[in-house]
């Protein structure tokens, strides 16, 4: 049971002893991750072979064994800092702000247990109304609930010193979840995600099994869905084993699930997910070229002496809604990720850059937009780009979080015309554009490197701009919770000495 109390402890009915480390260690990992991304063997899930991490990176999922030594995930996190965690937690709002009771946000934690109704499995998931309530929380764990905290770089220092090293390695923002489970027990069914995801197992076994081949390549938020039994029956599968220091690398769209066997021993694990935004994705490029292409036309005739008529400024308006309807509604339909891998980048360098320095990343770009152009050539005459854009407004507020730039969305009116339904005055305008003329015109805006230059420098922008929101969030909410651990445990809480501040 979670206790707050002088000893600091959680104990299972069935786990009674355990053998704490001294909680001031305190390992470096300024390079750790670094070497394991870049220099150590990993292994291939299906059909096992080594390989270097690099060449497998978001094609097939890989796993790297104790990859991780006892010291060091001891710096990172050990069992003994569960009740500091928790209870931090639990007076903490999902704004960061000490509340002096209990978190409420849905998106804070999920306390989770699978169940079976109409012979197939889901994910049960327990409400608190009223937040967090930690010793309540034990009592479940008890009867085989799982609890997930999400966003735990938020919440641990050496955690978040982690995340930051594997976002300076991946060139991608990434966000940390805790999963904690009892024995014998399983939180959630068989799904997908639409991050990639290091699994380091922290503490106890877990038993992870995935399907090979994905449903969907590089999905979207959009993408998801819940693979039912009768559709991985066909589906090839392994059954991966974690044990305490094992690092299991999962790309994005590979269903899996996991459970703990052991009939003794919790399980612990953390679960690092690049979180690459559809902005930042080549989809999210496709956008920014399409407005910059129509950003120079409204300053060309803001400029301009002679007004454009009415109906030549609403067919302008529509072509450019309709260019973005166009490029999500293939990248909902595709299938095969296309749309949906990383662009790489060379201010940031990343994962994504290439490693052979004679293929720069210009060439590549240069090599993908003809992808593109062919692509939109073949597929676009088969759509139905002006009903995508009556169903955008939900498409949109998922895929677009962390906020959406105003220029893709706003008129000179500033009126958002790019969600929702089209306006009733363009109307008649998107009638008249054909799906040949739609292609003719994406075609030529992926020619035109000027535009792709200009989309690739407002994707960076953009990037910086959401990457400097986020970590001044995070460092925030990091102070909040050390003070609140503090106020609670008072030097305690030693462990994250020692680690320089972000």
């Amino acid at each position: 049971m979670i206790s707050l109390n002088h000893s600091i402890q959680i104990t299972w009915n069935t786990f009674l002893i355990l053998i704490l480390l001294p909680s001031s260690i305190s390992i470096s990992t300024s390079t750790h991750f670094q070497n394991i991304l870049h220099d150590k063997s990993w292994t291939t899930v299906f059909s096992p072979k080594a390989t270097t991490f690099h060449k497998s990176w978001l094609t097939e999922p890989l796993i790297l064994r104790n990859g991780i030594t006892t010291n060091v995930l001891n710096s990172i996190f050990q069992f003994s800092d569960l009740d500091p965690l928790f209870y931090s937690s639990s007076g903490i709002s999902a704004s960061g702000q000490f509340t002096g009771d209990k978190a409420k946000h849905p998106n804070d934690y999920k306390i989770v247990k699978l169940e079976l109704q109409d012979n197939e499995w889901w994910s049960a998931e327990l409400n608190q109304p009223n937040g967090l309530d930690v010793p309540e929380a034990s009592k479940l764990i008890d009867r085989g609930f799982s609890i997930v905290l999400n966003k735990v770089d938020h919440r641990w220092k050496s955690i978040h010193r982690v995340a930051k090293e594997i976002e300076q390695v991946m060139g991608q923002r990434v966000g940390v979840n805790l999963y904690l489970s009892p024995p014998l027990s399983q939180g959630f069914d068989t799904h997908f995600d639409e991050m990639e995801v290091f699994v380091i197992q922290i503490k106890g076994k877990k038993i992870w099994r995935i399907y090979q081949d994905p449903f969907v390549r590089a999905p979207r938020l959009d993408q998801r869905f819940k693979p039912m039994s009768a559709q991985l029956k066909t589906k090839n599968h392994t059954d991966i084993l974690l044990k305490q220091g094992d690092i299991l690398h999962l790309p994005s769209g590979f269903v899996h699930s996991a459970h703990v066997q052991d009939l003794s021993s919790p399980s612990i694990h953390l679960s690092f997910g690049i979180e690459v935004d559809v902005a930042f994705r080549w989809e999210g490029l496709l956008h920014a070229i399409v407005r910059s292409h129509y950003t120079e036309i409204e300053i060309k005739n803001l400029n301009s002496k002679r007004l454009k008529t009415k109906l030549q400024k609403d067919i302008n308006s529509a072509t450019r809604m309709l260019c973005h309807a166009t490029i999500s509604l293939l990248s909902t339909t595709s299938v095969n990720g296309m749309f949906g891998t990383p662009v790489p980048s060379i201010v940031r360098g990343s994962i994504y850059t290439p490693v052979d320095t004679t293929t720069t990343v210009n060439s590549l770009i240069k090599e993908k937009m003809l992808k593109f152009i062919e692509f939109f050539a073949n597929n676009i005459k088969a759509k139905n780009s002006l009903k995508h854009w009556y169903s955008r407004e939900e498409l949109v507020k998922q895929c677009w979080r962390d906020g959406r730039p105003p220029a893709y969305y706003l008129d000179q009116n500033n009126q958002e015309v790019f969600i929702g339904e089209p306006p009733e005055k363009e109307l008649s305008s998107l009638l008249t554009i054909t799906n040949q003329e739609l292609s003719s015109l994406l075609i030529s805006l992926l020619q035109d490197e000027t535009l792709v230059q200009n989309g690739i420098n407002n994707m960076e922008k953009e990037y910086d701009r959401r990457g400097t929101v986020t970590n001044e969030q995070r460092n925030k909410n990091l102070h909040r919770h050390e003070t609140q651990r503090q106020r609670l445990y008072g030097d305690v809480i030693t462990k994250t000495e020692g680690i320089e501040e972000l």
